[in-house]
């Protein structure tokens, strides 16, 4: 059994994969050891199944406030058990976040691969995670993901013909379940397994894995339990009321407006530490393989306006006054611009289609650098992280949730940029190996900087 079970881990792990991931899984509980997740909606939680069931918690939810049983039921009996038990459980999630991302996407066996597509996943601010307790929202967000994303492996294995033990068969199962309870997850999901579904019957037709079938039976399960959940219905209305009063004003061309407006909003206003990297590593791509300007314009348009409108605001806003207030009045505000009043003015426009221009640069941009269709998936996988933030706009707590909701759109554009740096930036014979060294260097500066902060914010609010 032992040998068996060694012979296993071989195949999980390559050797330098293994001491990434345990070096990552380390750091991750590092910061989670100087956590105690009693704030805000934890302090909530603990309060109400302190002295009563959680089924009946859970239940009483499920009539009148969220679909999401199984999360509320894991973060209850977490919170209750000890939080020694979240410690280890959100580093362990974090680090199958990384296991997962290693699995899916690094294809050639390189060190230096590993370590990136690390580097890159250490900077996503998990500060943010704080926002309504910290267990409240790493149950919520991160370990649905996690889940998520570790059963999504199956998709690749059954597309490179590898085989599936029935062990595996049923983890991938037990973790889509689990992820399908968070509502931007199952969107993820749904499309991610549709999409593989229909390619893998047009190519495998009647030899196609049945498997994939029945996990696109449990995705749709679970929409349906969640479009029909009695507490779904109620908490629109109680947030309609107390966070957003004007949210059934609005029309669908508003939802949609607002969503990509305030998406975009908070990507470039707020320096948006994703955006800027997949945004750097475009353009290096793009003028080191294009010498057509306005091809470079194109691909430097977003990085051109996280830098004037982000980064370097407050230096612009001293220099041209006028375009200080022009900016707060108009590219910051984060609402429909748009309506019946005001349409015939075009200023009103300004919002949605320099946000339109900024997407479309970007997806563009990535269709040249990867060129052949058969290989757009990394188009593919930005616009699901950008459908995870459109189902935001359709939620008035599209404000009220804040930055957090952004997590799976900015998981979306850090595996973008390690595509990028796969397919093209760790070829010698495609990029100049200084700008390949620097590149690299930068990465895992910007990682372990994001990761000092992270600390410094975790011990300046908690001890």
């Amino acid at each position: 059994m032992g040998f068996m079970m060694k012979e296993r881990v071989k195949e999980f792990f390559s050797k330098d994969s293994r001491k990434i991931l345990l070096l990552l899984f380390i750091l991750q509980l590092v910061v989670c050891l100087i956590i105690t997740p009693n704030r805000y909606d934890d302090e909530f939680y603990i309060r109400n199944i302190s002295n009563r069931s959680i089924v009946d918690f859970v239940g009483e939810r499920y009539a009148t406030w969220t679909s999401r049983v199984m999360i509320e039921f894991t973060l209850c009996f977490v919170l209750k058990t000890s939080k020694y038990l979240w410690i280890i459980l959100q580093a362990a999630l974090m680090t199958l976040i990384g296991y997962s991302l290693i699995k899916l996407f690094v294809n050639e066996d390189k060190k230096e691969n590993y370590l990136l597509i690390i580097f890159l996943f250490m900077l996503y601010p998990l500060d943010r995670m704080s926002s309504a307790g910290w267990g409240a929202t790493t149950v919520n967000y991160i370990w649905p993901f996690a889940l998520g994303l570790f059963s999504t492996i199956s998709i690749k294995k059954m597309w490179t013909g590898e085989k599936i033990s029935w062990v595996l068969y049923i983890l991938y199962a037990i973790s889509l379940l689990l992820g399908c309870n968070q509502e931007q997850v199952i969107v993820i999901m749904f499309i991610v397994y549709v999409l593989f579904a229909v390619l893998l019957t047009m190519r495998d037709k009647k030899k196609t894995n049945k498997f994939i079938y029945v996990q696109i039976a449990i995705i749709v399960a679970s929409l349906i339990f969640i479009l029909t959940c009695p507490g779904n219905a109620a908490r629109f209305d109680n947030e309609v009321a107390s966070t957003y009063p004007e949210y059934k004003t609005l029309s669908f061309f508003d939802k949609v407006s607002l969503g990509i407006t305030s998406t975009v909003s908070e990507l470039i206003v707020n320096s948006n530490v994703p955006f800027i990297v997949l945004c750097l590593y475009i353009a290096i791509v793009i003028f080191n393989n294009y010498k057509d300007r306005i091809i470079r314009l194109n691909a430097a348009i977003p990085l051109l306006a996280v830098s004037v409108l982000g980064v370097f605001k407050d230096v612009f806003a001293n220099l041209f006054p006028y375009y200080s207030g022009y900016y707060r009045n108009i590219i910051v505000l984060q609402q429909p611009m748009i309506n019946a009043s005001n349409y015939v003015s075009l200023i009103n426009f300004v919002p949605l289609v320099s946000s339109l221009i900024v997407i479309c640069s970007m997806i563009i941009s990535l269709a040249l650098i990867f060129k052949k269709f058969g290989k757009m998936l990394p188009v593919v996988i930005l616009l699901i992280g950008f459908a995870t933030r459109m189902e935001m706009a359709f939620s008035p707590t599209i404000f009220a949730s804040t930055n957090r909701t952004f997590i799976y759109l900015e998981f979306a554009m850090l595996i973008c940029a390690y595509m990028i740096w796969e397919e093209y930036l760790n070829k010698e014979d495609k990029i100049d190996k200084k700008v390949q060294n620097r590149l690299f260097f930068a990465t895992e500066a910007g990682a372990i900087l994001q990761y000092i902060n992270v600390l410094i914010f975790v011990a300046i609010t908690q001890l």
